[in-house]
């Protein structure tokens, strides 16, 4: 017997999600890459998710902790600008600070919102094509054909009305 994909329910399953455990097709398999290990050993590692499970933790990867992150790496970086501008000998070296202050803050307040944004996009257009699916494939289920002309037939018809053909 095959294990059948949990979102295509008539497509076989290859892979079981790492995270939730659903078995997923071929189609549906996506790939969370994770640093793992330190120093000279860090390697990544490919994990196997379904797409919802890859989604949520995509779109929690460019979550508000980039504010706060901006913020704790503001504080040291107006520090140092001070210092900077007080030294005589390396006040250019204020330049550096802005443009750290500056990534980090359109990075916290554009680019992770956006990028964010472009996730739940993406596993809103997932589930809106599951659904699409779905019904498509029911309509499929619903609608009965003909065997002799292949034509599309009343599910409660006994003779074909295009070719006569006895349906039972």
């Amino acid at each position: 017997m095959a294990l059948k994909c949990y979102y295509h329910p008539d497509r076989e399953a290859t892979v079981k999600c790492e995270i939730c455990g659903k078995l997923v097709c071929v189609e549906c398999k996506m790939f969370l890459k994770r640093m793992q290990g330190a120093g000279n050993s860090r390697h990544v590692i490919r994990y196997e998710v379904c797409p919802l499970c890859y989604y949520d933790k995509m779109t929690k990867g460019y979550g508000n902790r980039a504010k706060l992150f901006a913020f704790i790496f503001t504080i040291p970086s107006i520090v140092f600008i001070i210092i900077s501008l007080a030294s005589i000998i390396f006040p250019f070296m204020a330049i550096f600070g802005v443009a750290t202050i500056a990534i980090l803050w359109i990075y916290a307040l554009y680019y992770a919102p956006k990028k964010r944004d472009e996730f739940e996009q993406k596993r809103r257009d997932f589930l809106q094509g599951l659904e699409d699916y779905n019904s498509i494939k029911k309509d499929q289920q619903l609608e009965r054909r003909c065997n002799n002309c292949g034509a599309k037939v009343d599910p409660s018809a006994s003779i074909c009305s295009y070719c006569g053909m006895d349906l039972k």
